[in-house]
Order: structure tokens, then C-alpha cells, then sequence
């Protein structure tokens, strides 16, 4: 599996590379993966869960698709967290992606939140 075509984080900002990203406070982070067979083929794992760290937090938030309705699924092995950073959440968040069984992957990266200059 690509990582790098396969999972990502969806905003307007500046990118630095291919792993990190930059928004502001206020803004929506669209946080997405795309399983697929190696065949190329959209698939759905046995489980998919969206895990992510907060700058200033000490434990990992874990969201669960068909449990947790901030899972979002928009097709066939695709689904999207949309996180939307508050005032005092600025620095770097640490994002993981990850599917179970016969088509599980796990992917991972990060982005970075910085406060408004307005």
C-alpha cells in the first residue's frame, strides 16, 4: 500500500513535505485514508479506526468507524475525521489511520496548527 497516495490530510495550507501540513486555529482539517486491494481495488477492512494525538495531550484520542459518527464513510474503503482545531490546540497534532483484517494498513503523519495573525 502507497502511503502517500493512499492516506492524507486535506486543507488549504502550506505544505512543507509530504508528511506535514500547516492550518490555523478555526480552520477544518479534513483527515482521510483510501484502502485498497493490491490489485488497486477500493476494499473496506474488518475495522477502521482514526487515532490522533493533540499537541498539549498526554493520551491519544481513539475514534472507531460505526461507532464513533465523526468516522465518516464516503465510499468503498474511503473514509474521512474532520478535526477542527481550537484556540489554545496549536502546535503539532500526530495522526494514525488504521485498518484490521485481510485488507488492514496503518498509515501515519502529522500537521501543524498555528494561532491566527488576525
Amino acid at each position: 500500500m502507497n502511503g502517500d497516495d493512499e492516506f492524507g490530510v486535506e486543507q488549504t495550507v502550506y505544505v512543507v513535505n509530504q508528511r506535514t501540513r500547516f492550518g490555523f486555529v478555526g480552520s477544518t482539517i479534513r483527515c482521510w485514508a483510501k484502502f485498497r486491494t493490491s490489485e488497486g481495488d477500493p476494499v473496506d477492512p474488518d475495522t477502521v479506526s482514526f487515532i490522533y494525538l493533540k499537541p498539549q495531550a498526554t493520551m491519544p484520542t481513539t475514534l472507531a468507524y460505526g461507532t464513533d459518527d465523526e468516522v465518516e464513510k464516503m465510499g468503498v474503503g474511503h473514509y474521512r475525521v474532520e478535526l477542527s482545531p481550537a484556540s489554545g490546540e496549536t502546535g503539532r497534532w500526530v495522526w494514525r489511520w488504521q485498518g484490521t483484517g485481510d485488507h488492514g494498513a496503518v498509515n501515519e503523519g502529522d500537521f501543524v496548527i498555528t494561532p491566527s495573525a488576525l
